[in-house]
């Protein structure tokens, strides 16, 4: 089972569908008709939502459905560069608001997914629907059944519909599965407590809309990703390298208190290959840097910590778990090894 929630709309593709307290989708059915996109929009990575891992769900499967190419996936989810998919974890996924159908509720509803935004601290109607989607004003606040443009913080937006056949060649139509009851509104929405409106008995007139995608759909979705992917390179080479993270570390070790531990280090070798200076760690925050040395070479490595360690997952002596990139700057050989470790909080 899954769930789904979309985030921006800067990018354009990472995975799973969530809707409310009910979840569907399998290997196969990656994204449905009971899903809803949350859209969220990123200086950097630009427009995309979150997808959540549903069992059964691989990398590759991931990957097919949403037209990503695995090191894609892994550039714009770092933690994949150092460990393997994990059931509920949420994955970043690009998408392009030219991809958005701004209807009313389709009449083949069943291929569709609804796309909703949810309004941030002084966003205004003008900026949302124009600067961010390119949406006219008039048309959103039609959309919404809105009578005036004031918009309320953590208000959801209804954008328009996605045709599900723009991410896979094939509409699949799932069994409706019954709510997980134990699934709260705040975590089958992790950015929001509040869950969309139900739409599927809005008053609006029922709009005849071909869900067929087109090659210039194709065409927007391979730019998108492209264009999500190199700008994540671009800032990676500059804020994530060797002296870049050395610098980072000793500034912030001025004003916080330096951890010192040591123990066995681990590589994923199946990984070999994936760029990219990163770590998962039990302690250390996500998204500040560690330090990493291995005495037998006396080689240290400054990193960036992508997430943390897994409950249940590795043993117990593990510290810390290393990119490839990672291994082989510090001259490991081995999958396991020895390394004594810095870090800060």
């Amino acid at each position: 089972m899954r769930k789904l929630q979309l985030a921006s709309l800067t990018l354009l593709f990472t995975l799973v569908g969530l809707t409310q307290a009910r979840a569907t989708g399998d290997s196969v059915t990656v994204l449905s008709y009971l899903d809803t996109i949350f859209i969220q929009n990123d200086s950097i990575f630009g427009k995309y939502f979150m997808h959540r891992v549903a069992p059964k769900q691989t990398l590759y499967s991931l990957c097919r459905f949403y037209g990503l190419k695995t090191t894609q996936l892994q550039e714009l989810n770092p933690a994949l560069k150092v460990r393997m998919i994990q059931v509920d974890e949420l994955l970043k996924v690009p998408i392009s608001a030219k991809l958005i159908r701004v209807t009313e509720l389709p009449k083949n509803r069943a291929s569709f997914t609804p796309v909703f935004y949810e309004v941030k601290p002084s966003e205004g109607l003008l900026n949302i629907s124009r600067n961010y989607f390119g949406i006219k004003p008039e048309k959103l606040m039609k959309l919404n059944g809105m009578t005036s443009p004031e918009l309320k913080l953590g208000q959801l937006l209804l954008l328009g519909w996605v045709p599900l056949d723009i991410f896979s060649k094939k509409v699949e139509t799932p069994a409706i599965i019954v709510a997980d009851k134990n699934v709260s509104a705040s975590k089958a929405n992790p950015t929001s407590t509040k869950t969309p409106p139900n739409i599927s008995s809005t008053k609006a007139p029922i709009t005849e809309t071909s869900p067929k995608s087109t090659e210039k759909d194709k065409a927007i979705i391979k730019a998108t990703i492209t264009e999500a992917v190199a700008k994540v390179e671009k800032e990676e080479a500059k804020t994530n390298t060797p002296a870049s993270n050395k610098e980072k570390f000793e500034v912030a070790s001025t004003f916080l208190k330096r951890n010192n531990e040591q123990g066995a280090a681990f590589w994923h070798k199946e990984l070999k290959g994936s760029k990219g200076l990163y770590v998962l760690h039990k302690s250390a925050a996500v998204g500040s840097i560690i330090s990493i040395t291995n005495p037998m070479f006396n080689t240290t490595i400054y990193a960036k910590v992508a997430g943390t360690i897994p409950a249940n997952t590795y043993p117990d002596d593990i510290k810390v778990i290393v990119s490839p990139e990672v291994a082989a700057k510090l001259g490991a050989k081995d999958a396991k090894f020895f390394t004594r470790i810095s870090y800060l909080k």
